[in-house]
C-alpha cells in the first residue's frame, strides 16, 4: 500500500574530534531504546485491538476500545475514529480517547476537496491510503489545525483508512507528541491495526446480516396467526340455532337477538342466488371451505368474509342443519397485501443471503432450500431439487475439521432432522463435482410451525475466510512476536557495542589526560614568561599575538577539563572527597575568582549570605566547581546590570521529595542577562547543548557546563533547578546537603 508522508529533517550539532563520537553514540542508544519502547507499546496496543475484535459486540464498542488501546497501551497522546457520511461528505469523530475530545468537537473534516477536506484525514480518505505526518506543525495540509495542535503538544499524526465489506467507510487517526515518531516499523503495526479494525467491521456486518435474516424469518412465522372467527349454527330452513361471542363482535347482534331469527338477515339481498345454491349443496352433504362472499352487520355495513360451511348430520345420516365458520377478512384483505410485500421481502432476503437455509419436516422431507444452500452443497441451477435429506448427501462429502469422513447418520443435517440441537458445528464440505473444500458452520433445531407441527430449521454459514483470516492473524502475531524478539536482540547487541565503545572512550580520555594537559600547561606557562619579557623585550604586535595564543590555550584547556570531567562522571570514576569547610570562606573565594571578569564587563557582582559562620561537610572542590560554572555562565550571558549570589541554609525536604529531610545549603545565582525561553528549559542541562539562536552564538563554550553542574549536584546528593524569562534574566538554584550522606 502506498503511503503519504510528511516530515522534516533532523538538525544535529556536531563538534570536532573526540566529542563528535560521544554525541553520536549517546544518540544511538537513545534512538534504539525509543524504537524498542515504541515497538513494544504498539505491539501491546495491537494485541488489545485483536482482543477487542473478539470481545466487543457493537461497532461503537470496538471503536472505543481501539482508541483506548492506542492511547493507554500504544503511548499516543490521542486517537480517534472518524465515520464517513456519503451524503454530506462529512467525516465525524464517533470514538476517541486521550486529550483531544474538545479539539475534535471543534473541528470539521470532509472527504471532498473543500478546505476542510484537504487535511490528513480527507487526503487519506480520498486516496484510500495512509497519510503520515511526522511534523504536524510544518505540514501545509495541517495548517488549519496547527494552533490547536500546538497547545496540546501534538507534533505528529498518522491517518489510516478503515474499510467495511471492501469499501472505505472511515479513518483511524493517532497523534504523537514527538516529531518523526512514525517510522516504517510503527507504520506497519498501525496499518495492521487498521486492517484488523476493518476485519472486525466485516465480522459485525456479517453478523448483523445474519440477525436481520433470522428476524425476517421470525416475522414470517408471526404473520400466519389468524383472527378469531364467528361460529353460527342453522337449521336447514336458515333459522339460527347457535351464535358465539365472536359472532356478536363481528355482526353487532347479541345471541338473544339472533337465535331463532333467520340467517338471511346477514346476507345482502342481491345474493339470493348464492343463498339458494349454498343451501342446496350443504343439504346434499357437501362441505364448502372458505368461499368468499359479502355479509351485513347490524349497522348495515357490508364487509368481505370467508365462510366454511359443514353439514350437521343426524344419527341417521340425514342433514339437519349447517355449521358456519365466518371470518371477517376486512383486515386480512388489507393484510394480504402487506403479507405479500413482506413475503417478497423475506424471499428477497432468503434468496440473497450468503448463508444457506434449509427447512425439513419431521419425516425429513426437504421443504425449503435457498440458492446459497444449493451452491454450498454443489447443486447447479439446472439440477432438480432433492426431496429428502438423504438425497442431499449424494451431492457433497463432509468430514470433521481434522479431515475424518462422516457417515450419513453423523452428518449435521441428519442429526438436526432427528431433533438434535446444533449450534455452530464446523465441518469440512466438498461438493462431489468440485475439488474445492470449504469450512461450513451448521446450526439447527426443531421449531413449531403450527400446533402439533414441527419443522427442522437449518442454517449453514461459510466460515472458510473467517478461519483463514484467524489463522493469518495468528501467524501475523507470531511473526510480529518473532520480529520484536529479533529486534530486541539486535538492540541489546547494539547497546552492548555502544557501552563497550563508551568504556573504550572513557579509558582513552583517562589515559590521554596527562598527555593533553601537560603540553597545554607548558604553552600557557612559557607564553606567560615571554609576555613578562623575562627572556627579552617584545614589540606591541608580538605581545598582542602571544596574548591570543595564551587565551586560546587556556580556553582549550578549559574544554579538555570539561570533557575529561564529564567522561569521568559517565564512567563512574569521579571521586568525591568529603571534608569539613567554612561555607563563607568558600563562597568568598569563588566570588573573588569571578569578580575580575564581572568588573571587566562593567557588571556588579553582589554576594548575599544569611549565615556568616556555617560548616559544610562535602567535597569543597566540586562545590566550588559547580558555583564557578554557574557564576561564569551568568557573567558570560549578561551585558548590563548585575550578577547576584545568595547563600542560605534551610530544610528543603518540603520543596524536593528527592532530598532527605535534612538541612541543605542553597546557592542561588541570579543574573539580568538574556534569559531562556520556557520551551528550551527541558533541554538546558543536556550535554553539548547551547540554547541560543544565531544572534547569541557569539558566546563561547562546550555546552557541558550546566550538564556538569547537574551531575556534580547529583554526586553530592543534591539537585539543581532554573527559573528564567527571556530578556529579564535567569536564576539557577544549586542545592547540596549540609552534611553529605556517606
Amino acid at each position: 500500500m502506498r503511503r503519504s508522508r510528511c516530515g522534516s529533517a533532523h538538525q544535529f550539532e556536531t563538534i570536532q574530534m573526540g566529542e563528535a563520537k560521544v554525541s553520536v553514540l549517546h544518540g544511538s542508544r537513545e534512538k534504539q531504546k525509543s524504537a524498542l519502547d515504541r515497538a513494544t507499546r504498539l505491539y501491546d496496543a495491537l494485541r488489545h485491538v485483536n482482543r477487542a475484535i473478539l470481545r466487543t459486540r457493537t461497532r461503537e464498542d470496538l471503536f472505543r476500545e481501539v482508541c483506548r488501546a492506542a492511547v493507554e497501551h500504544g503511548g499516543f497522546l490521542a486517537a480517534f475514529v472518524g465515520w464517513h457520511d456519503p451524503e454530506s461528505k462529512k467525516i465525524t469523530p464517533v470514538a476517541s480517547w486521550g486529550n483531544a475530545d474538545d479539539y475534535l468537537a471543534n473541528i470539521l473534516i470532509y472527504s471532498d476537496e473543500r478546505p476542510e477536506g484537504s487535511g490528513p484525514a480527507g487526503l487519506a480518505f480520498r486516496a484510500d491510503q495512509p497519510y503520515i505526518c511526522n511534523d504536524f506543525l510544518r505540514d501545509p495540509a495541517t495548517r488549519p489545525w496547527q494552533e490547536e495542535a500546538r497547545r496540546r503538544g501534538i507534533n505528529a499524526s498518522a491517518v489510516f483508512p478503515i474499510r467495511m465489506q471492501s469499501r472505505i467507510r472511515g479513518i483511524f487517526t493517532v497523534y504523537a507528541g514527538q516529531r518523526e515518531y512514525f517510522q516504517p516499523a510503527e507504520i506497519e503495526l498501525l496499518e495492521e491495526t487498521a486492517a484488523d479494525i476493518s476485519f472486525g467491521l466485516d465480522l459485525f456486518a456479517r453478523e448483523e446480516q445474519r440477525l436481520h435474516a433470522e428476524e425476517a424469518i421470525r416475522r414470517y412465522a408471526d404473520i400466519v396467526e389468524f383472527a378469531q372467527d364467528a361460529i353460527v349454527g342453522t337449521a336447514l330452513d336458515g333459522t339460527i340455532t347457535s351464535w358465539n361471542p365472536a359472532a356478536e363482535r363481528m355482526f353487532g347482534y347479541s345471541a338473544s337477538e339472533m337465535i331463532g331469527s333467520h340467517v338471511w338477515v346477514l346476507i345482502p339481498p342481491d345474493l339470493v342466488r348464492e343463498r339458494t345454491e349454498t343451501l342446496a349443496r350443504v343439504s346434499g352433504g357437501e362441505r364448502m371451505v372458505n368461499f368468499e362472499t359479502i355479509r351485513v352487520r347490524k349497522s348495515g355495513e357490508h364487509f368481505p368474509a370467508t365462510i366454511t360451511m359443514s353439514p350437521i348430520m343426524s344419527s341417521a345420516g340425514i342433514c339437519i342443519g349447517a355449521s358456519k365458520i365466518v371470518r371477517d377478512v376486512t383486515d386480512s384483505k388489507k393484510a394480504e397485501a402487506s403479507v405479500r410485500e413482506t413475503q417478497a421481502q423475506i424471499r428477497a432476503v432468503v434468496e440473497n443471503l450468503d448463508d444457506g437455509i434449509l427447512i425439513f419436516d419431521t419425516e425429513r422431507n426437504l421443504l425449503q432450500l435457498n440458492p446459497a444452500a444449493r451452491r454450498m452443497i454443489g447443486l447447479d441451477a439446472t439440477a432438480d431439487t432433492p426431496q429428502r435429506v438423504e438425497d442431499l448427501f449424494e451431492h457433497y462429502d463432509v468430514s470433521t475439521p481434522d479431515g475424518e469422513k462422516l457417515t450419513n447418520d453423523q452428518r449435521p443435517l441428519w442429526r438436526i432432522t432427528l431433533g438434535e440441537h446444533l449450534h455452530d458445528v464446523e465441518m469440512r464440505v466438498r461438493p462431489i463435482r468440485s475439488e474445492a473444500e470449504n469450512i461450513y458452520s451448521f446450526s439447527g433445531t426443531a421449531v413449531q410451525d403450527a400446533p402439533g407441527k414441527a419443522l427442522a430449521f437449518v442454517t449453514i454459514k461459510d466460515v472458510t475466510e473467517k478461519r483463514r483470516a484467524e489463522q493469518a492473524l495468528r501467524e501475523a502475531n507470531a511473526r510480529l512476536e518473532f520480529r520484536v524478539r529479533e529486534r530486541t536482540e539486535e538492540l541489546a547487541m547494539a547497546k552492548e557495542r555502544a557501552e563497550s565503545a563508551d568504556r573504550l572512550k572513557s579509558a582513552f580520555l583517562a589515559t590521554m589526560s596527562h598527555e593533553l594537559r601537560t603540553p597545554l600547561n607548558s604553552i600557557i606557562g612559557f607564553t606567560g614568561i615571554v609576555l613578562q619579557e623575562l627572556v627579552g623585550p617584545l614589540n606591541p604586535e608580538q605581545s598582542k599575538q602571544l596574548a591570543v595564543v595564551q587565551s586560546s590555550a587556556r580556553h582549550l584547556l578549559s574544554l579538555i577539563n570539561d570533557v575529561l570531567d564529564i567522561s569521568k562522571i559517565d564512567a563512574g570514576e569521579m571521586e568525591i572527597h568529603s571534608q569539613a569547610f567554612d561555607l563563607g570562606a568558600m563562597v568568598a573565594k569563588v566570588a573573588a575568582i569571578v569578580e575580575p571578569m564581572a568588573r571587566k564587563k562593567g557588571l556588579n557582582l553582589r554576594l548575599e549570605s544569611t549565615d556568616s559562620a556555617v560548616t559544610v561537610i562535602s567535597d569543597r572542590r566540586r562545590v566550588e566547581q559547580g558555583l564557578l560554572n554557574l557564576l561564569n555562565n551568568a557573567v558570560k550571558f549578561t551585558e548590563h546590570g548585575e550578577v547576584r549570589l545568595s547563600v542560605d541554609i534551610m530544610d528543603l525536604h518540603a520543596l524536593s521529595s528527592a532530598l532527605a529531610p535534612q538541612a541543605c545549603a542553597r546557592f542561588r545565582v541570579t543574573d539580568t542577562g538574556i534569559g531562556i525561553a520556557s520551551a528550551d528549559l527541558p533541554n538546558l542541562f543536556e550535554p553539548f547543548r547551547q540554547i541560543h539562536d544565531d544572534s547569541t552564538r557569539r558566546y563561547e563554550g562546550t555546552g557541558l557546563g550546566l550538564h556538569i553542574c547537574r551531575r556534580l549536584a547529583e554526586l553530592l546528593g543534591g539537585d539543581i533547578d532554573v527559573e528564567s524569562r527571556p530578556g529579564i534574566g535567569s536564576t539557577f538554584t544549586f542545592i547540596i546537603p549540609q552534611r553529605r550522606p556517606a
